[in-house]
């Protein structure tokens, strides 16, 4: 158990502990550093559950933070959280959902290769950057209760390249999508470089079904 006052995670304090199966971080941290628990859990049978004490004052998830780790499930972040590092999240194959509501900054590869993530919700976010939900082939919607849903939310001011490249992929029939965008962008916003678009068809060969500004 980690003790109550703490206010740092120091980089890879936690990295290659294999037969952890739990985290709960205290509501004294302010920050999570880089590697601090990379590839945690590797020998747990039921992988690793993440829970956060409430009111947190967590702020800052570094790059590689819980990288390579078999994280279990859902992860609810606390609404403290603002910045998601590079490659957080990367190769965390049993993340299947991930709720950030007060997140802003979201780095490249934050999620990459997190292969059964099915729902995000980040109500909140300006900027996200390349990369970010790269290879996430079983995501089903965004912002959404409501599968082949893709709703980027208005406060959004910046989408890096290849965002969701080889996302969607293994998503089920319908396979059509009802992309929104914030008005920001524009109707002639050309998103082709984010979702890695072929003409009008995803890389799954998915329709985009219909494109709105919000």
């Amino acid at each position: 158990m980690l003790p109550d006052n703490l206010q740092t995670i120091d980089a890879q304090a936690f990295e290659n502990c294999t037969n952890l199966s739990a985290i709960t971080i205290p509501d004294s941290v302010t920050s999570i550093e880089a590697y601090a628990f990379s590839e945690v859990g590797a020998n747990s049978p039921e992988g690793v559950s993440v829970t956060f004490e409430n009111p947190s004052v967590l702020q800052t998830i570094g790059n590689f933070a819980f990288s390579s780790g078999k994280l279990n499930g859902n992860v609810d972040l606390p609404d403290s959280v603002t910045t998601i590092g590079n490659n957080a999240f990367d190769s965390c194959s049993g993340l299947t959902s991930i709720r950030m509501d007060s997140v802003t900054t979201i780095g490249s590869y934050a999620f990459n290769n997190c292969q059964n993530l099915t729902s995000v919700n980040m109500g909140n976010v300006q900027t996200i950057e390349e990369r970010a939900f790269l290879n996430c082939t079983e995501l089903k919607r965004i912002n959404s209760n409501t599968d082949n849903i893709i709703n980027l939310p208005n406060t959004l001011q910046s989408i890096g390249e290849y965002c969701f490249a080889q996302s969607f992929a293994d998503t089920p029939a319908p396979d059509e999508f009802t992309l929104v965008f914030p008005s920001i962008f524009g109707m002639s916003a050309d998103f082709k470089p984010v979702f890695y678009l072929q003409s009008a068809d995803f890389l799954n060969g998915g329709e985009v079904l219909c494109v709105t500004c919000n």
